[in-house]
């Protein structure tokens, strides 16, 4: 992935951010619940915002779409660092948390997907929509063009299940940032792999 250069209060205000974030995990945001579950440990926002920039510039050269209709999913996004990211290049911000200390006071819209109806529309929302429940659980992968996860689940075997269930329900030529997964873990998936953790599932010949 080429290098991406920040101005010295971009890198600033990330690292301002990022500090932020986890004294707010420090400070009690770290419980979890679900003992199978990482509690709250942001990722360094430097880092992903370089993969997020890839994936818009990726996105505009191949395609003739708007970042802004584009749907970027965060599973386990705890306090929303990661989205604030996504959100700043215009992507609509979605994420999955099953901790619901950990959601953040500035979301606009949370929701418990146990309780969504059949005909949910993303077009009622803008961006910043956090739905509480288990990511194993979650029903509409398929409707994101980006996923992003950090491996939310310390229990391998069901982070495997999660892995599965995601590029299995995730649509053709959706991209998927797997943070923390290797390239070796990555290949029995057959994904295109576009740069480091990044990965985009190809469409069927003859579609």
């Amino acid at each position: 992935m080429p290098t991406t250069y920040y101005t010295e209060e971009e890198y600033n205000f990330m690292a301002f951010l990022t500090k932020a974030f986890w004294e707010r995990c420090h400070q009690g945001y770290e419980t979890q619940p679900n003992k199978d579950y990482y509690p709250c440990i942001p990722m360094s926002l430097e880092i992903v915002s370089q993969q997020i920039k890839f994936v818009k510039k990726y996105i505009l050269d191949t395609t003739k779409d708007y970042i802004y209709d584009k749907t970027f999913l965060d599973v386990g996004c705890g306090l929303g660092h990661i989205l604030l990211a996504a959100g700043v290049v215009q992507f609509q911000t979605f994420g999955i948390e099953v901790n619901p200390k950990a959601l953040p006071v500035w979301a606009r819209t949370k929701i418990d997907f146990s309780k969504l109806e059949k005909g949910f529309d993303f077009r009622n929302y803008s961006r910043e929509v956090f739905f509480l429940g288990d990511a194993l659980d979650f029903p509409l992968y398929s409707k994101f063009d980006v996923i992003y996860f950090y491996i939310p689940i310390q229990n391998n075997k069901l982070m495997l299940k999660l892995s599965d269930k995601i590029i299995h329900d995730m649509k053709e030529g959706s991209i998927l940032i797997a943070n923390g997964y290797y390239h070796d873990q990555m290949e029995k998936y057959h994904l295109k792999e576009l740069a480091n953790h990044i990965y985009q599932k190809p469409k069927e010949e003859g579609k």
